[in-house]
């Protein structure tokens, strides 16, 4: 079952009596206006739901959906363009094949980061040749940390 939320932007609106130049603002256009969006899979209803809670208390991210099976994700990410997918290996629809469909979307996520329990290095490489750009392991690395690092890289 597919979750979506409305992503809400984190620019404010400008006050008309605000006499200051876009220049001297403390953000640059681009900081202002981007989002930092994501799209969480789980099969498992507890680890989505915690997934889902540790993006929402790191302002500013915005969860704009939750799925349990990989076409809902897919679906997700077609409707709601997020900056960032997280999903778990092996879910429904899942495995390579989802990494693969997500790599090949137009535009695809920006970083895409697998999850699993069982995180092998075979695992991790057959990830990534399908478009992952990251392996966590499930439980034991912070998700809003590794994706915030993978952005800072990119």
């Amino acid at each position: 079952m597919a979750v979506m939320t409305p992503s809400r932007s984190v620019t404010q609106p400008r006050d008309p009596n605000d006499q200051s130049t876009p220049e001297s603002t403390a953000e640059s256009t681009a900081e202002s206006t981007a989002e930092l969006t994501v799209a969480i899979a789980d099969d498992d209803p507890t680890v989505l739901a915690a997934m889902a809670g540790l993006f929402r208390a790191h302002a500013p991210w915005q969860v704009v959906g939750t799925a349990t099976n990989g076409n809902d994700l897919i679906e997700i990410v077609e409707a709601t363009r997020p900056l960032v997918v997280v999903s778990d290996v092996y879910l429904p629809d899942g495995e390579a094949p989802l990494f693969s469909r997500l790599h090949a979307l137009d535009p695809r996520p920006r970083v895409v980061v697998a999850i699993s329990a069982r995180a092998t290095a075979s695992l991790r490489r057959k990830l990534r040749d399908a478009g992952a750009d990251e392996l966590l392991r499930k439980g034991l690395d912070d998700p809003v940390a590794a994706v915030e690092r993978l952005l800072a890289d990119a």
